[in-house]
């Protein structure tokens, strides 16, 4: 079983056993435990397949975690309940106090190719950590690969852990800040479509868009420095965009940034 996989199962059991601890629905801890299993179920089935077929089986285990981390990513959705209200507001006053002008400035001034850079670079979020397999195997590092998700999986998990016990609505969703997504800015719409149909409808404190892509950009600085090096400003992109479009809270994001860093420096 490679480290990553190791990780995965180990934040899939946490978030288990939290929902027979946490005051969840009964239907919301069936589901916990029903995305835990199909979690353990795909890493079997991928320790299976290694071995009867070894290269085939190395080749699903590079790719399996861009579906583990989506599981354990559902796994914590399903604790949604009710926000921890003093969190939220300390949040919104921090983001007011400290970015309070660049905010409004933002959504009444940016130009549309300012707005759409952002928010493609948010976006570009859900390709950069696949991306980054397909660098390491363009530069014939693929021994690499279970480090790569190793750092990436632990910061990633690191966020989705803390929503059972930190839960804030999005930003998006009730500070009133920013104005509704223009009809005409297709690619911000395009973001606000994705949120309500595809994400948790809970904000993850810190960032795991933000923990998960310096993570990657970490990783790669070591392995495939010029990739790492443009990785490292889709990073940036990606925590700009997540303030300045109100996916997610300032503290959110800065503290995304130092738990990768952190993970980073203690995998060496």
């Amino acid at each position: 079983m490679r480290t990553s996989e190791l990780v995965t199962l180990v934040a899939s059991l946490f978030l288990v056993a939290a929902a027979w601890l946490r005051g969840i629905s009964p239907r919301q801890k069936g589901w916990v435990a029903s995305l835990g299993l199909a979690c353990a179920a795909l890493v079997a089935v991928r320790l299976a397949i290694s071995a009867r077929f070894p290269v085939s089986g190395g080749i699903v285990g590079d790719w399996l975690p861009c579906l583990l981390i989506l599981v354990v990513y559902w796994q914590a959705g399903r604790f949604a309940g009710s926000p921890n209200s003093r969190l939220q507001e300390w949040l919104l006053r921090f983001d007011l106090r400290r970015a309070g002008g660049l905010l409004r400035w933002w959504a009444r001034r940016a130009r549309g190719w300012m707005r759409g850079s952002l928010e493609l670079a948010y976006m570009f979020c859900y390709l950069l950590v696949p991306a980054g397999v397909v660098a390491l195997y363009w530069a014939r590092q693929r021994g690499a690969i279970d480090r790569y998700w190793l750092v990436l999986l632990s910061a990633s998990y690191i966020c989705y852990l803390m929503v059972p016990f930190l839960q804030t609505a999005p930003p998006r969703m009730v500070d009133g800040i920013l104005p509704p997504p223009p009809a005409k800015h297709r690619i911000r719409s395009l973001n606000w479509l994705i949120c309500r149909r595809a994400s948790i409808h809970l904000n993850t404190f810190p960032s795991a868009h933000v923990a998960a892509s310096v993570a990657a950009s970490l990783v790669l600085l070591q392995a495939v420095p010029a990739v790492g090096a443009l990785f490292l400003v889709f990073s940036v992109g990606v925590a700009a965009g997540a303030v300045l479009g109100r996916y997610h809270y300032l503290p959110d994001v800065v503290l995304g940034a130092l738990v990768a860093v952190a993970v980073g420096c203690m995998v060496g």
